[in-house]
């Protein structure tokens, strides 16, 4: 897979997860438990997932 791609689905899991955060503190979500997890795990993982591709393209990068 390419590397861009995982870090585009890296940062729009980040931007999930902090639409729905923010959307909880305007009160125009109710926060509930599985949505605040949810919220957190997108989080941590969008930004797992957006290191992995980070890595993989400085990987892919020649070398001088």
């Amino acid at each position: 897979m390419n590397p861009w791609r995982w870090i585009l689905a890296g940062v729009s899991m980040m931007l999930l997860g902090w639409t729905l955060a923010f959307l909880m503190v305007l009160r125009a979500l109710l926060p509930s438990f599985p949505l605040v997890f949810l919220s957190f795990t997108a989080s941590t993982a969008g930004f797992l997932i957006g290191m992995v591709g980070l890595l993989l393209a400085q990987r892919a990068r020649p070398r001088r």
